[in-house]
């Protein structure tokens, strides 16, 4: 999605959806969180952050490019469906403010750990698909929670630390959401 070439072919991708077709997105999340406000500057009131940090500016880009997907989808009358952590500030960066400004846009707060996750994960869900709310009633439905596997601590300077390889493993979505997000899916395709 970095790469000029990389940006062009997911654009490329969408244009070319079939009526009924969609996209799922989930920008990397690592700069957006609140666990890295101390090294990226991001505040509500300065979502964008620190532009001299590399990470930062890649995932600015990453959003700008991932929203201008979603109004390909919109144009194209496709499904499109975006997450991120319900801590980030992602929803805050221009790009996504503007397009929420011209587009419905229904946010619904799920669990990946009621998916089966190996963390509770709380997560916002996007879409401009109103029936996307029935995944809050689809949770338990499809996994079983195993308990917190991130565990997160504060140092003494103020930073937030975590267990990497635990929180890692949250990235991946659970087999069960993705069998939620389908069966949902199917049920209101439409085309």
């Amino acid at each position: 999605m970095l790469t000029p070439i990389g940006f062009v072919n997911a654009v490329l991708l969408a244009a070319r959806l079939k009526s009924g077709g969609g996209t799922n997105t989930a920008p990397v999340c690592s700069t957006w969180v609140w666990l890295s406000r101390f090294s990226t500057k991001r505040r509500l009131w300065y979502p964008l952050g620190d532009p001299h940090v590399p990470c930062v500016k890649d995932a600015n880009t990453m959003v700008s490019r991932v929203v201008a997907i979603m109004w390909v989808n919109c144009a194209r009358g496709t499904f499109w469906f975006l997450e991120q952590p319900m801590n980030g500030l992602l929803e805050v960066h221009p790009r996504f403010q503007e397009f929420a400004k011209r587009h419905r846009v229904y946010r619904i707060a799920v669990s990946m750990g009621a998916f089966g996750g190996s963390s509770e994960k709380k997560t916002w869900i996007y879409s401009g698909h109103p029936w996307i709310s029935e995944l809050i009633d689809a949770q338990h439905k499809y996994g079983e929670y195993h308990g917190p596997a991130v565990a997160l601590y504060a140092s003494v300077d103020g930073k937030v630390h975590g267990n990497k390889p635990e929180l890692k493993l949250s990235q991946a979505y659970p087999v069960g959401f993705g069998m939620a997000v389908r069966d949902l899916y199917l049920a209101h395709k439409v085309g």
